[in-house]
């Protein structure tokens, strides 16, 4: 196992340590008699050159991709379409002045094109999509993220391997012991302004402004997560809103008093929170145009859309038994154990 970093942020014996340089990739590469397979998590732009240098030695390496969802929502197009009206002046707000030039939309394009062009800034954005046709496997569980990956790297020779970086098992280590059956409806599940909150909490208080809910805000942007907290009380003066850390075993014992849960990423984020949540039974509403929203329906698990289904009725009415096993059923088809150890075996046998 190698770790590419200029840092070495932890000790482990069974771990390489190089740093990002072409002479550590070479040093390292002369001491291998033979590479057949290279698996990548995360793929960024430090991997690039490691992996041009190992596949000149190695002409038969196969590479394979692990993808975490963030690292493939944070390249543009994607990046233009994470954040609603508020989120994105939230963001706009915090940028520094020249990350504020290379986002005007007239300017900042040609500004950037120049800096690349001239050499006074990489672009390591173009570096990574261009690489994108070196790989061999994508390796994720949703369909809909390999076709979004095909669609910033033009290629069609990658293939997709389901894969699962977790079981329901890992999330729920008890999942017949839970059920979301509780008053509350959950919004968002972290203080990231990719949540899209504050539309959430508009629309739910012109609903019924005397709705429960739960908003954790444990981790992400501290500023963002005062913002939402402000707005939540304002307008849910009983919300219960959670900013520290809880354990594992807690947070889904809390979860346990949800019956409804809307997770407005606009991309696939939160499945752990959002797999437990359907196993356990709660109504879960997600943006339509997530490749979650889009492959869960395709695969028979009921979700409800956050454009279409925010209504008091769906706010006040649970999934049926029929619904519920349906869920399951689709869940440990996908993510039990049994089934994330053949994808494991896929990609590392």
């Amino acid at each position: 196992m190698v770790h590419l970093d200029d840092d070495r942020p932890f000790e482990d014996d069974r771990i390489t340590f190089l740093r990002c340089s072409p002479t550590a990739y070479d040093q390292y590469l002369d001491t291998l008699p033979s590479l057949e397979k290279l698996i990548f998590h995360p793929f960024t732009h430090t991997c690039v050159a490691f992996l041009g240098r190992a596949r000149a030695r190695f002409p038969g390496l196969v590479v394979y991709w692990a993808v975490w969802s963030a690292e493939l929502y944070s390249l543009p197009p994607f990046t233009d379409r994470l954040y609603g009206s508020f989120s994105k002046q939230f963001v706009k707000k915090q940028m520094a002045l020249p990350e504020k030039i290379r986002n005007l939309e007239f300017f900042g394009g040609p500004i950037s094109r120049v800096a690349y062009a001239l050499g006074l800034r990489k672009d390591f954005t173009g570096i990574l999509k261009r690489s994108f046709r070196e790989i061999d496997f994508f390796c994720a569980l949703l369909p809909t993220d390999f076709m979004n990956y095909r669609l910033v790297s033009g290629n069609t020779v990658t293939r997709h391997l389901p894969f699962s970086y977790f079981s329901l098992q890992d999330v729920l280590p008890h999942p017949n012991d839970v059920r979301a059956s509780g008053p509350l409806i959950m919004v968002g599940h972290s203080a990231s302004p990719k949540g899209n909150h504050f539309e959430i909490l508009e629309t739910l208080a012109g609903i019924d402004p005397s709705f429960p809910l739960f908003v954790p805000l444990t981790y992400g942007d501290r500023v963002y997560g005062d913002v939402i907290e402000k707005e939540a009380k304002k307008r849910f003066p009983h919300a219960e809103v959670i900013r520290d850390k809880m354990e594992k075993e807690v947070y889904y014992r809390k979860l346990g008093e949800v019956g409804w849960s809307i997770i407005n990423v606009r991309v696939q984020q939160a499945l752990g929170n959002i797999i437990a949540l359907l196993w356990m039974g709660a109504k879960v509403f997600l943006d339509e145009d997530s490749s979650t929203y889009q492959d869960f329906t395709r695969w028979g698990i009921t979700v409800y859309s956050v454009q279409r289904d925010l209504t008091r009725k769906e706010l006040t009415s649970r999934l049926s038994a029929d619904q519920l096993a349906q869920n399951r059923k689709k869940i440990l088809e996908k993510c039990d154990e049994p089934a994330v150890r053949e994808y494991w075996e896929q990609v590392l046998c």
